[in-house]
């Protein structure tokens, strides 16, 4: 009589690994044995039912392709499994089958759940706390670790929150003055294997930056207000103060401002969020026009000499029928009748006043004087009757 039996031997290996993680190979020590002129066989087979066990029989099933000593689980498990190796002895056509000791493969899974995108805010507003929509879960024990930086959820260089605050489920970031990325590594131990997962908050902060100052343009003679040019206003719709004076556009100039005044401007984007006070614009006062005279002249007679007239300021032009630039007014060029001279003056500040006299010119009599005699040495005085009457006579023999 011939008695077929099996010794199964025995598996080493198993691992906690994170899930999608390389297991490594599970290893014969030792082999199984058989009798003499027995064949002996394997199959490896895998249980991976939650909360089962290696006496549940009935969870196990045959991995395919599996029948050497040793078995190497594929990478990419994602639940927790566990494996055994049947050994069979065939002796004379009777199969006898025995189970090794059973390894396990923990996977340490770990999920970083769900952490709201919060609200925009304001630089250098207090936003407020993060809130968790689904909680991080995993196989072992969670722990919580945030970092942040300014350039991107893909950027490579993070800087850790500093001490415990930065270790919570819910981060309450301080205020920013740049949009800034979060990301919280989520760390499930078990077995002293950890295995992260991350997510990346992204908290939109919006710049209030102070308007930039450009050209100035100083009220003048002609316009009495002044003006400034304000650039590097934010994208989109904003309000500017004072004034109170909305738009969009990166750059916009302000008019009518008041002389002799200092402005400083501050922008409000589309956001809400007000930005600091820009550098001060002064507006200086409005230059003056000059205080012009120009004393009168005359009456002349057309065949008087040319009279110079005498503006203030010196230094102006003179202009008018029998004027020259000057100011040499001839009443021959003139002609007979009111003539109006006008001086213009212009000072340091380009402000040009004028002022005005009129030159009365009169035209020569036609004067006749019808005349008497001959007359004897002893005849009586001759009454001479110039025209126009009221002219006065001189010569020899006659009184005025």
């Amino acid at each position: 009589i011939n008695v077929n039996g099996v010794n199964p031997g025995a598996i080493t290996g198993g691992a906690t690994v994170c899930s999608g993680a390389d297991p490594g190979g599970l290893n014969s020590a030792p082999d199984a044995t058989v009798p003499p002129g027995a064949t002996l066989s394997y199959q490896w087979q895998r249980n991976n039912v939650a909360g089962s066990n290696c006496g549940n029989d009935g969870d196990f099933s045959n991995i395919g392709g599996a029948t050497s000593p040793t078995y190497d689980p594929p990478a990419g498990l994602t639940v927790t499994t566990i494996y055994r190796r049947v050994a069979t002895s065939l002796l004379n056509g009777v199969p006898c089958s025995a189970v090794s000791n059973c390894v396990t493969v923990s996977v340490n899974n770990v999920n970083s759940g769900v952490v709201a995108t919060p609200p925009a805010v304001c630089a250098g507003v207090n936003p407020p706390a993060f809130v968790v929509t689904t909680p991080a879960s995993g196989s072992g024990t969670i722990t919580y670790q945030w970092s942040f930086n300014t350039t991107g959820c893909g950027s490579p260089t993070w800087t850790t929150a500093p001490g415990a605050l930065g270790q919570v489920a819910a981060y309450d970031p301080p205020a920013r003055a740049v949009t800034t990325y979060y990301r919280r590594i989520t760390t499930s131990t078990l077995n002293g294997q950890q295995c992260t997962d991350e997510i990346c908050v992204v908290l939109t902060v919006s710049p209030s930056i102070a308007p930039t100052i450009g050209v100035i343009t100083q009220p003048s003679c002609t316009v009495q207000t002044g003006s400034v040019e304000l650039t590097g206003l934010p994208a989109g719709n904003w309000t500017i103060n004072p004034g109170n004076i909305s738009g969009s556009g990166t750059t916009t100039t302000i008019g009518g401002l008041t002389p002799n005044t200092t402005y400083t401007y501050t922008v409000t984007n589309a956001a809400g969020c007000t930005s600091p006070a820009s550098a001060p614009v002064n507006i200086d006062p409005a230059p003056q026009p000059p205080v012009v005279t120009l004393p009168g002249a005359g009456p002349l007679c057309i065949n008087a000499a040319a009279v110079q007239l005498n503006g203030t300021p010196a230094g102006g032009t003179y202009s008018g029928t029998g004027v020259n630039a000057t100011g040499l007014f001839n009443p021959t060029t003139a002609g007979a009748g009111a003539h109006i001279i006008t001086y213009t003056f212009t000072n340091a500040g380009g402000c040009t006043n004028t002022a005005t006299t009129t030159i009365n010119v009169s035209a020569l009599p036609v004067v006749a004087l019808p005349g008497a005699g001959p007359l004897c040495i002893n005849d009586a005085a001759v009454q001479l009757n110039g025209t126009p009457a009221g002219g006065t006579y001189s010569g020899t023999g006659v009184n005025a």
